[in-house]
């Protein structure tokens, strides 16, 4: 491994010094890192709501398999395959969804608004969530619930960064071309933070409880991180925001 970092790193120097200057990205040493937007508080807000946006996603994603391939739904191998393969797709519908609705200039805050309602709706349906143990399960249901929270997550997600450059324009005085590459390092760090620790808190939750009382509970995860977030963004969001 070490070889391979050695030889990458001497093919990055050799392809850098035959590179012409104006196919070079300027310097810029007002470029803000990552851990550098970190200690700028109004960053938080925006990177935990990224955080709950993708929690839920990424809590179910390891146990879609069981339930698929469990009662009621008996779905074979393959047949697993194509639903946990194609309904996250949705996840790219809610993204088109957001950009054209930012192309006709709704408020972003609303936007969020309107994708944590819809994940909502999806993960209540999923399961269905124990608040919801009157309905009957059934496969369409869940793939229909399935999709809603990943067009949901979508549409919260796309603009979330764009909601940040924003933020720190008008509160901390910077400019996109200050922070773009360590917004990109903020997103990485709540997105797979969030990740990470969903796949941990869930996949014990799913073994002893089922997916009925793990819906239920990223509900309660989703709303008690992103209703606050929103909160203090509508405060501190220029009014071009809102």
């Amino acid at each position: 491994m070490a070889c391979l970092a050695a030889v990458c790193w001497a093919v990055l120097v050799v392809v850098q010094g035959q590179l012409p200057e104006y196919l070079m990205p300027p310097a810029n040493p007002k470029q803000k890192g990552p851990f550098t937007l970190l200690q700028i508080w109004q960053t938080w807000p925006v990177g935990i709501l990224m955080a709950g946006t993708t929690f839920s996603i990424g809590a179910l994603q390891p146990v879609y398999g069981s339930v698929l391939s469990g009662a009621p739904y008996h779905l074979s191998v393959l047949d697993v395959g194509w639903v946990v393969t194609a309904v996250p797709t949705a996840y790219l519908l809610g993204l088109a969804f957001t950009a054209r609705v930012f192309y006709k200039r709704i408020s972003l805050v609303l936007i969020q608004v309107v994708g944590l309602f819809l994940s909502t709706l999806g993960l209540l349906f999923l399961g269905p969530s124990s608040i919801l143990s009157f309905i009957h399960s059934s496969l369409s249901l869940f793939i229909t619930s399935m999709a809603l929270l990943h067009f949901g997550t979508g549409v919260m997600a796309n603009l979330q960064p764009v909601m940040l450059l924003m933020i720190l324009d008008s509160q901390a005085g910077l400019k996109k071309k200050d922070v773009a590459g360590g917004l990109v390092g903020v997103s990485l760090l709540f997105a797979r933070g969030s990740g990470l620790f969903s796949a941990v808190f869930a996949s014990p939750m799913f073994d002893s409880r089922g997916i009925h009382v793990l819906s239920t509970c990223l509900i309660g995860v989703l709303l008690a991180i992103c209703v606050p977030c929103i909160g203090v963004i509508t405060c501190i969001s220029p009014s071009k925001l809102l």
